[in-house]
């Protein structure tokens, strides 16, 4: 997969094999934060060039307001946790 073949696609006509882009802005009691994750699906031969080519493709044209670093990367379970627990939302009780 190249980026000349990527294409956005319909939600009710998914494909068999992608990448997913969630890009999500946050705010909380601490501060902003936005967080950015891409999913490749389908076999699993083609994952890793289908999530080069979608990321290669989206950071050459946005690219991020500050630099990215591995360091800062987590996943998104491991930061919501990492929050104080005062700013937790508590799911409402039936």
């Amino acid at each position: 997969m190249d980026q000349d073949s990527l294409q956005e696609t319909k939600i009710d006509e998914p494909p068999t094999a992608g990448c997913n882009i969630d890009l999500v802005d946050l705010s909380t009691v601490d501060g902003a934060w936005w967080t950015l994750g891409f999913e490749s699906f389908g076999p699993a031969i083609d994952l890793r060039s289908q999530l080069r080519a979608v990321a290669t493709s989206w950071f050459d044209r946005r690219p991020p307001p500050v630099p990215l670093r591995v360091t800062s990367s987590i996943a998104y379970p491991t930061w919501v946790a990492s929050l104080p627990q005062e700013n937790q939302e508590r799911a409402p009780e039936p």
